[in-house]
């Protein structure tokens, strides 16, 4: 499964990196630069101006990195987890030149150390600020949703929070590529009954990934 999973991602990343150079290569094929405008014209003459009603389509897929959890009293212990896989894909609107809302559908898996796979799958509603200086981009954003988090039998549903920071590049009037780090912060909270409520703690997890975005 971890196998598939990774493949998947792999031919995912290709074909969209052998897209964008196939459009950015000669002749009537060669990229435009996305065309110039508004109060940013000066300082960042060529940049594309974004709308009310413009939209984006994000790709992400690179590496987990299981940092720590904490339990309710503070205390920190580490995952015991293995380096992973994580991806997302994305759909963003946006409602000026700089701010955005979207939506993200991700995934992260780890290995524990009997070789159970963690999964975690959060569906997230995102605010993204961006920063121009063409041809980058800097965005910050913020998601928060809920997530599902499944190891062998068990099965957890619950809130997320995912923070994060991208630096990207155009490549093409439609096509940018780039890093983005997002920091996973997912609290599994447990109320006492069938688990004692000293079992809740809050896992931390920081996910760097390759990204591409596209504007139709």
């Amino acid at each position: 499964m971890i196998r598939r999973f990774l493949v998947i991602l792999v031919l995912l990343v290709a074909g969209l990196t052998e897209l964008t150079f196939a459009q950015s290569s000669g002749g009537a094929n060669a990229p435009t630069a996305p065309p110039s405008g508004g109060s940013d014209s000066g300082k960042n003459a060529g940049a594309q101006v974004y709308a009310l009603g413009d939209q984006a389509f994000l790709l992400n897929a690179g590496l987990a990195i299981p940092l720590f959890f904490q339990q309710e009293t503070g205390a920190v212990a580490g995952t015991n987890l293995s380096l992973g896989g994580v991806g997302s894909l994305g759909w963003d609107a946006y409602l000026n030149e700089h701010l955005s809302l979207g939506i993200d559908l991700g995934g992260m898996f780890a290995l524990s150390p009997n070789q159970n796979v963690l999964f975690m799958v959060p569906i997230t509603g995102t605010v993204t600020w961006t920063f121009r200086h063409y041809p980058f981009e800097f965005p910050i954003f913020l998601g928060a949703g809920v997530n599902f988090t499944v190891l062998t039998d068990q099965l957890y549903f619950g809130p997320i929070l995912k923070p994060g920071a991208g630096a990207y590049m155009y490549i093409s009037s439609k096509w940018e590529l780039g890093l983005r780090a997002t920091y996973w912060w997912v609290p599994e909270i447990y109320f006492g009954g069938t688990t004692p409520a000293s079992r809740s703690r809050f896992g931390n997890f920081l996910g760097i990934s390759f990204s591409a975005i596209f504007h139709p």
